[in-house]
């Protein structure tokens, strides 16, 4: 491949990186107030009323001791399961893990 077309195969790389990227994205408009959840529910899983209302928000975030109070075992099959819960009920919801590892 001659070095003049690099910029070209870069370009085309990055436009369809960039495409897939934003098909991942949580749906977002400046027509409302963006509203995200980021949370952690301790006390064990989610009851039919939590998910209901967690599956409107866009994106929902977990927190690391999601069920902790169930049992200190397992937290990443938890937060999991409780991904699963809300995409059960709206599949367009992104879910996000978060640990913020400088402090905890």
């Amino acid at each position: 491949m001659k070095s003049s077309t690099y910029p070209l195969v870069f370009t085309a790389f990055m436009a369809l990186s960039l495409a897939k990227v934003a098909s991942k994205m949580p749906i977002f408009s400046w027509d409302t107030v963006p509203v995200f959840n980021h949370m952690c529910n301790e006390s064990g899983p989610f009851n039919d009323d939590a998910v209901r209302i967690l599956s409107r928000f866009p994106l929902v975030t977990f927190e690391k001791a999601q069920s902790i109070r169930q049992s200190n075992c397992c937290s990443e099959d938890k937060i999991v399961a409780a991904a699963k819960q809300i995409k059960a009920v709206n599949s367009s919801v992104q879910t996000i893990f978060y640990l913020n590892s400088v402090i905890d």
